[in-house]
């Protein structure tokens, strides 16, 4: 494996405003006084010790041949009810047999981290967790009774978490956003339709990347009154593009300059100015033209190569590198990686992966429990699982991650285990990545995450869990493919989030829902369960199809979610069709349960309306409602096509209340099969033969889909 510098440079960078900064609550935590100040120390196995560091001169030593070390401790004050991280390094330099424990404990709750022998020289340990009614905190290190090795520990540090309210709004790139809405690349010089301008002009002048009819407004000369006029479009939105007029007297000179000339807006067009330049009437003849420019920015720390050399580990050295980038440099990595333990992601930096990253190479991996803690009405939730990639303590901001395919080696691998598991990343860019054959889950954007755009990920054979999850806020994600999850329960999607955005988005043949809005907190222990809030979230031309196990989208309250649960004004527009179960299914089995005010716009056809076991369902195949006496769904609206659904209903709005929907029947298809139910919900069947343009998106998908004009 080689190592290589390069001058980096970036085309379009993610930014965002700085988080503040928080300092670390444990006193002396490197050791660099050379002294223990701040500790108590356990008996003579606990020293100070210059032999190794993680950082800096010194560490903490542990060592003993025959059995247990006493704790080393330190009481810690700690702001109530706050989310923090802890985290320390740690060298299990020699020995055979015994662990390492780094205890944490508060208010009644106790947290742990430990470390068995490992040959993976120094290794970051972290857990997340929120201090609830604790004004300090006590930390324990120590060896269990069956210790015989030496270890060395570094750089304690416990600091609070950036809160999500902290940064920022959503800032992702304005060019990066414009190429993800159009599904192009975001390289400038790009001419996907072919009609001879690139990208950029594309995105400067208003044209279509991806329509070669549509080249964008270009400039024109004017006369307006006594004066003639060079007008334009010019973007408003983007602060980076900038816009010159260049004049010439003689074109074979091509001796272009900036011509100065007085500008008026005459009026805004969206993201545009109507630009106009006043061009001078003096006699001489000029050649005018406008030049649009998009600076790359210089990235300040260069650009990282690793190359994948014949081993069973690459984790070190990968980390070890990723530990010195600095703002804005790139790491990319070439070959095929293997690692055995988490790798920490830091923040402001691009990872481009040209091959693959697998947990394990024939072997079972020491992957750190990764996820947040914390205390919601009264119960703790531990969302910890193990985890493959991550981000570093106190969460990650301005990451661009891209490329490669990344395999979760289930058969090594536990059974609960999470690839990609982002607890609090904030204004990152993931895309054009491949996860496959994990045990657990594929990719998570944890409940600390926000205002991420997520691009072009295809996720599948997650082997008992799901493929992509969003359990956060303000998250964009756009043509992203969910597959293959194989477990009964396995979903494609579950978007356990708010105001969160689908563009284009693909669930499909899956053990269960290709969109799986289960209604409870991920990390609730069982028997005192907490409901999650699911709100706001919007789905555009998205499609579920084929998935085996469950319906194509499954808005779900059970009887075990718990307080809190609600499904409310999400916007669901899809095409549903040929899934075991129903097409949509809104469902609430708690009294306290709030299904509301959510709005549909579907294609739904050829949905079965079965059972996981293939035997006929008490609900309806298309478009349904799942509640009971006192069960609170209401408020459903929208618009659906729907028809040859297999079981019972087209539309069963038997319980839900204050419901209307308009079901549109295409010429030539079977009158779809309504069930209104209570008197409050209105239900209108109308004939459509065509499209017209006033019709709702789901009447345009059948015609589109069926290729009928």
């Amino acid at each position: 494996m080689r190592m290589r510098w390069l001058t980096g440079i970036c085309i379009a960078a993610v930014t965002a405003g700085s988080p503040p900064a928080f300092a670390n609550q444990i006193q002396n935590g490197s050791f660099e006084t050379g002294t223990a100040s701040g500790w108590t120390l356990a008996p003579s196995e606990v020293t100070v010790s210059s032999a190794a560091a993680s950082d800096g001169s010194y560490s903490l030593k542990l060592q003993t041949a025959d059995g247990a070390i006493a704790s080393t401790t330190q009481t810690i004050p700690v702001q109530a009810n706050t989310d923090y991280v802890f985290a320390y390094d740690i060298n299990y330099s020699s020995g055979s047999t015994g662990e390492v424990t780094a205890k944490l404990t508060f208010d009644g709750l106790t947290l742990k981290t430990v470390t068995t022998n490992s040959t993976d020289g120094w290794t970051r340990r972290q857990t997340w967790f929120n201090s609830r009614g604790a004004t300090q905190i006590q930390l324990n290190l120590y060896a269990t009774n069956n210790f015989n090795g030496l270890v060395y520990v570094d750089d304690f540090s416990l600091e609070t978490m950036a809160p999500p309210y902290a940064y920022e709004t959503w800032t992702v790139d304005t060019y990066k956003l414009w190429a993800a809405l159009n599904a192009v690349s975001d390289h400038p010089d790009e001419d996907k339709d072919n009609d001879g301008f690139n990208n950029l002009y594309e995105y400067a002048f208003a044209g279509n990347p991806t329509n070669a009819l549509n080249q964008g407004t270009a400039p024109t000369f004017v006369k307006e009154g006594n004066q003639f006029m060079y007008r334009c479009l010019q973007r408003n939105n983007d602060t980076n593009l900038t816009y010159c007029v260049e004049v010439c007297t003689n074109l074979l000179s091509g001796n272009w300059t900036e011509a100065g000339f007085a500008t008026v807006t005459n009026e805004t067009i969206g993201d545009f100015n109507d630009v106009g330049y006043i061009v001078p009437t003096n006699g001489s003849g000029l050649y005018v033209r406008i030049k649009s420019t998009r600076p790359a920015e210089s990235l300040n720390d260069g650009w990282f190569e690793l190359i994948a050399a014949a081993t069973n580990d690459h984790r070190s050295i990968i980390q070890n590198t990723l530990d010195k980038l600095h703002k804005g440099a790139t790491l990319k990595l070439f070959g095929n990686f293997f690692i055995r333990d988490t790798l920490y992601l830091p923040s402001d930096f691009r990872w481009i992966l040209d091959g693959s990253l697998s947990l394990g190479n024939g072997v079972r991996n020491n992957l750190d429990d990764v996820g947040w803690v914390g205390v919601v009405q009264g119960v703790t939730i531990d969302a910890r699982r193990e985890t493959g990639v991550s981000e570093k303590s106190g969460g990650a901001k301005n990451i661009d991650m891209s490329g490669g395919t990344y395999n979760g080696n289930s058969i090594s691998n536990s059974s609960s285990l999470r690839f990609i598991n982002f607890v609090a990343v904030t204004n990152c860019y993931f895309h054009d990545m491949v996860i496959t054959n994990v045990s657990d889950d594929n990719f998570t954007l944890g409940h600390v995450s926000r205002s991420n755009l997520c691009r072009n990920i295809r996720s599948a054979y997650a082997i008992s869990g799901n493929a992509l999850s969003d359990k956060g806020s303000h998250n964009k994600w756009f043509d992203c493919i969910a597959e293959y999850c194989l477990g009964d329960d396995g979903d494609g999607w579950t978007p356990k989030c708010r105001f969160s955005e689908f563009y284009r988005c693909i669930g499909r043949r899956n053990g269960g829902p290709g969109f799986g809005m289960y209604c409870r907190m991920d990390g609730s222990p069982s028997g005192t369960d907490v409901g999650e809030n699911i709100d706001g979230n919007k789905f555009y031309a998205c499609e579920s199809y084929e998935n085996w196990g469950g319906a194509g989208f499954s808005f779900n309250i059970s009887d075990n979610n718990g307080i809190g649960a609600t499904i409310r004004s999400n916007y669901i527009e899809a095409v549903c069709y040929s899934n075991q179960m129903s097409g949509l299914y809104f469902r609430n089995k708690l009294t306290n349960g709030i299904v509301a005010a959510n709005e549909v716009n579907l294609l739904c056809w050829g949905n079965r309306g079965l059972t996981s076991t293939n035997s006929p369902s008490s609900i309806a195949a298309g478009m349904t409602t799942d509640g009971g006496s006192g069960y609170m769904i209401k408020g459903i609206t929208g618009s659906i096509v729907a028809f040859d659904n297999l079981q019972n209903y087209d539309v069963n709005l038997a319980q839900a209340s204050n419901c209307t929907i308009t079901v549109y029947r295409p010429a030539g298809e079977v009158l779809s099969r309504v069930n209104r139910g209570p008197t409050s919900n209105i239900i209108t069947v109308t004939n459509v033969s065509a499209a017209s343009p006033s019709d709702p998106w789901c009447v345009h998908a059948y015609y589109n889909a069926t290729n009928i004009p």
